[in-house]
Formats: C-alpha cells, sequence, structure tokens
C-alpha cells in the first residue's frame, strides 16, 4: 500500500517538474532564436560556473538513468526486493529534477544580462 503511495507521488512530481521543463524550454527556445550564436558561445564558454553545472548535471542524469534501468531490468526479472522499490520509483523522478535544473541553467544562461 505505502509503494502505491510512492509510485503515485513520484508520478505526480514527474508531472509537475516535467510540464515546468517544458515551460522553460519553449520560453529558452524563443529566445535561443533571438540571440546571435556567437553571442551564445561566448556565454556558455566564458562562464566556468555554467559549465561545471551542466557537466556535473549531465553525469548525475547519466548515471541515475543508468541505475534505474538497472533496477528495471530486475524488476522484470522479478529479483528486485520490495525493500528497494521505494528507490527505484523514486530514481526517475530525480533525473528529470536533475534535467529541468540543466534546463534551468540554460535559461539563466541565455537570459543573462549583459
Amino acid at each position: 500500500m505505502i509503494v502505491i503511495g510512492i509510485y503515485y507521488i513520484s508520478l505526480v512530481f514527474s508531472l509537475i517538474i516535467a510540464a515546468i521543463g517544458v515551460y522553460i524550454s519553449l520560453k529558452s527556445w524563443r529566445r535561443l532564436k533571438e540571440i546571435e550564436l556567437d553571442t551564445l558561445k561566448a556565454r556558455a564558454f566564458l562562464d566556468k560556473s555554467f559549465l561545471y553545472t551542466n557537466f556535473k548535471l549531465t553525469l548525475v542524469v547519466i548515471g541515475l538513468v543508468t541505475l534505474h534501468m538497472i533496477m528495471e531490468s530486475t524488476e522484470f526479472e522479478g529479483t528486485l526486493p520490495s525493500e528497494l522499490h521505494p528507490v527505484y520509483y523514486a530514481v526517475f523522478p530525480i533525473a528529470v529534477l536533475s534535467l529541468v535544473l540543466m534546463i534551468y541553467s540554460w535559461y539563466r544562461l541565455l537570459y543573462k544580462e549583459k
């Protein structure tokens, strides 16, 4: 019963965060069409914090997706212990949140004041 609750909380959280990510992405896409490519390149490569944040979040997402896939394969085989089901359901929303944080870092870079 608790696992089902965790599953639904995870699902709702993922959908809300994904909707926020889509909104930020669309807003960034509009700004990306307006900004000069050379300006964007300069902003991206001169801002060390952006590069580090983007790299860290990429590694986190890759790690979480890999962990989720491993857990999913054990779930299909039926060998995933029931104690790990909350972890299994929590990994994906954290990966989605990490992706949205990455999108937000791009948003901040695109809307950075001169």
